[in-house]
């Protein structure tokens, strides 16, 4: 995907918001999650698309399955993803870290990277 733009770039404010809106009151159940490859990581491929509704009881290390599968990566190459520049706890839940991380839009914001470009 060479013409790939990051979701608030692509979406203003106003838009992601009313998209959150939307989501939350047909799925209360479910997280809205965006997730983008780390701009600066190469060796993972694009992810085919952004938006996702995660189940909410779902685990992070869930969340990661998805990511993988999603970027058909190969089981020996690692993954990480990070959520405000930070690790992510792979055992919490995702309600919990989509409460504690969400942005003001409504989405939590998730990147992935091959490998700990922040550390």
């Amino acid at each position: 995907m060479a013409n790939y733009v990051n979701y608030k770039k692509k979406y203003n404010f106003e838009e992601r918001k009313k998209q959150v809106d939307g989501i939350i009151k047909k799925f209360p159940d479910r997280v809205p999650v965006i997730i983008e490859k780390e701009e600066n990581c190469k060796s993972v491929p694009q992810i085919d698309r952004n938006k996702f509704l995660v189940p909410d009881y779902f685990t992070m290390a869930e969340l990661i399955h998805i990511i993988r599968t999603k970027i058909t990566l190969t089981s020996e190459k690692a993954i990480f993803v990070f959520i405000n520049n930070e690790l992510v706890n792979t055992s919490k839940l995702v309600r919990e870290v989509y409460e504690s991380h969400k942005e003001h839009d409504g989405f939590l914001y998730v990147k992935y990277a091959s490998e700990n470009t922040f550390g």
